[in-house]
């Protein structure tokens, strides 16, 4: 050979070190050696061999570790590196494999098996590639040499932060079933390590169906969120999509831009997994803006680890239509008998097969209430996994909010007599119509009504306020609708899952769990789907009751 190979030896054993480096010497190589990890790195820096091959056990900086450090930097990424150990447990292989090792050798190997060894990994790496190896041409982005401690440390950095930014984008896994909580959460995040006017998400949700998720300044009009809208899309590879229908979120944050100055693009990437569209990430800018190159790399680390929030997004969404067909199929099922079960019992009830007894009477209405609860869970079921797989549908128009309250509140006055307690409902004047489904929103006020009639006290108050929100910059605007109990309250601990599923609260007559625990769950997705919004105070005042508020979008 006209010029010899390179070869670094790392080992903390000094005897170990004049085995291999004669073996070598032996074979014709150029040996240099290391007593360490942090040692090898200053030579590698320095004077970068053409393989490296390193004991794993040693301190300051061991083999695994030196392997990671070198193959995620792209200067030394391409020098092969063959780890030698002791250690032949199972996880040992697996920690060298991963750790980017070209190759793994016991150290029991006999010397002409190493030395081939490493020929047989020389001759699968590129010539050109070995022959930069074994240049100088490292030396110019290092003058004087570099300080191998210093060196570690930024590379150490540089995972970390990448580290970091894969987790954060990761947590975005646990927003999939609401994708305006997933756009906030990445836009803020987005925000935290980059600056930009606007951004943009866009995400393939399958079925023919993708979502953009716009983040714009709030003094944007609708003609420059469309400009914006146009730009990032036409940055993205959206060629086979064309049959798709786009759903739009707009979340108003972000920088405000001068007016004089133009939007461009600053970054785009589109986000594929196997040739497979999966959406893709842009942010625009301002004037002259551009990114610096640490920048585009966390962009990049954010748009690579947003592909798989997006599968396990699309696998929840299938795994949820999947469920919502079998709770469709398994409700038709048992709603069927069910329903023959009540009509057979009202029969014997109104005594048209007959006279019965005051003792089957009861255990007829027993029958008969047992039926009402059944059919009740079931439908709550239903519609539930309807909501959640996103094909429950409303149909808002202008509704009057005052006929609707008024329709389930008159069809509670039996029970409100049953337990002496007092229906007061106070609507504003000045109230604009609402834009609800009516008839949607009746199955929410009935359920929270119902809710405060089951734990009031007999003898207490049950009050309905509606009126409109002002608005403005700084507030909502819709109608805020409280239903007030003079209950003793829910516990903070239930306050923060009381709309979540199968959450039972405590009946205050007999300390018994009451209800399916979906019905609250379902006012949520109700009023949500509705771009609305509900929470509970309690208690309200003295220390007793409850207040459910909503908020709901008028015409």
């Amino acid at each position: 050979m006209t010029k010899k190979t390179t070869i670094l030896v790392v080992d903390d054993s000094p005897t170990q070190l004049a085995v291999l480096e004669d073996a070598l010497l032996g074979c014709g190589y150029r040996v240099e050696t290391a007593a360490n990890g942090e040692e090898a790195i200053g030579q590698i820096y320095e004077s970068p061999p053409d393989i490296v091959l390193s004991d794993v056990l040693m301190p300051e900086l061991n083999g695994y570790h030196l392997c990671r450090l070198l193959k995620n930097d792209p200067v030394t990424a391409d020098i092969p590196v063959i780890l030698l150990t002791n250690l032949s447990e199972q996880h040992d292989r697996f920690w060298g494999e991963n750790a980017g090792a070209d190759l793994y050798l016991e150290k029991g190997s006999d010397l002409p098996k190493i030395c081939s060894q490493v020929q047989k990994v020389l001759d699968t790496t590129p010539r050109s590639l070995a022959a930069h190896s074994s240049s100088s041409s490292l030396r110019p982005a290092f003058p004087g040499g570099v300080d191998a401690q210093s060196r570690v440390t930024g590379i150490l950095d540089r995972l970390l932060y990448d580290s970091t930014i894969s987790n954060e984008i990761l947590k975005l896994t646990s927003h999939v079933h609401d994708l305006d909580l997933l756009a906030t959460e990445y836009f803020r995040f987005l925000g935290a390590i980059s600056r930009y006017v606007a951004s943009g998400l866009l995400i393939d949700l399958g079925h023919d169906r993708m979502a953009l998720c716009l983040q714009v300044p709030e003094s944007f009009s609708t003609a420059r969120i469309a400009a914006v809208e146009k730009k990032g899309l036409a940055s993205l590879d959206l060629s086979n999509q064309t049959d798709s229908h786009m759903e739009t979120i707009v979340i108003e944050a972000g920088e405000t831009p001068r007016a004089s100055e133009d939007l461009d693009l600053l970054f785009s990437r589109p986000i594929f997994e196997n040739d497979r569209f999966l959406g893709g990430i842009f942010l625009i800018g301002q004037g002259n803006q551009t990114l610096t190159e640490g920048t585009a790399h966390s962009l990049d680390v954010v748009a690579e680890r947003l592909g798989i929030v997006v599968q396990y997004l699309k696998k929840v969404r299938e795994i949820e239509t999947f469920k919502a067909d079998f709770i469709s199929m398994m409700v038709h099922d048992l709603r069927s008998p069910l329903t023959s079960i009540k009509g057979f019992a009202d029969l014997l009830h109104n005594g048209t097969l007959g006279e019965i007894s005051k003792e089957q009477a009861g255990a007829v209405g027993n029958i008969q209430d047992g039926c009402v609860k059944l059919l009740d869970l079931i439908e709550d079921i239903l519609d539930l996994s309807k909501l959640e797989a996103g094909k429950m549908e409303i149909y808002p128009g202008p509704t009057p909010l005052q006929g609707v309250i008024a329709d389930v509140s008159n069809g509670m006055d039996a029970l409100l007599a049953e337990k002496k307690l007092a229906l007061k409902v106070n609507i504003d004047e000045t109230i604009p119509l609402a834009d609800i489904d009516a008839k949607q929103m009746s199955r929410v006020f009935y359920n929270l009504l119902s809710n405060a009639l089951k734990f009031t006290y007999p003898g207490g108050e049950i009050t309905v306020d509606a009126y409109p929100m002002e608005g403005g910059q700084q507030s909502e605007s819709g109608i805020r609708v409280d239903i007030t109990d003079t209950g003793t309250g829910i516990p903070p601990e239930k306050q923060r899952l009381i709309f979540t599923r199968y959450q039972q609260l405590t009946s205050q007559e007999n300390e018994q769990r009451v209800g399916t625990g979906l019905g609250l769950a379902i006012c949520r997705e109700i009023v949500q789907l509705h771009g609305g919004r509900i929470w509970v105070k309690s208690p309200v005042e003295n220390g007793a009751g409850s207040r459910f508020s909503l908020i709901l979008p008028a015409v």
